[in-house]
């Protein structure tokens, strides 16, 4: 008879605190800083994502003269 695998930790709902701690250990593993350091950019970058989210977001940028002929080249081809 096989034993029955049970998954305690696996939840389909996943609340945003664990997508903040994700986050989180994401960045400990890319950058090496502490845990606490990680975990506070974490939150900085879930109120960014939150803000973003109800305010919208305006972006502008400017193109320099030689990049924007470089594109508009690039484009005229197809």
């Amino acid at each position: 008879m096989k034993p029955i695998k049970i998954n305690i930790m696996k939840t389909s709902n996943k609340t945003f605190r664990t997508k903040v701690f994700n986050w989180a250990h994401e960045l400990v593993r890319s950058t090496g800083k502490s845990f606490a350091e990680c975990l506070s950019k974490a939150w900085a970058l879930y109120r960014l994502r939150k803000r973003m989210a109800t305010e919208g977001v305006k972006t502008s940028f400017a193109l320099s003269a030689r990049a924007y002929g470089a594109r508009k080249n690039r484009y005229a081809k197809l």
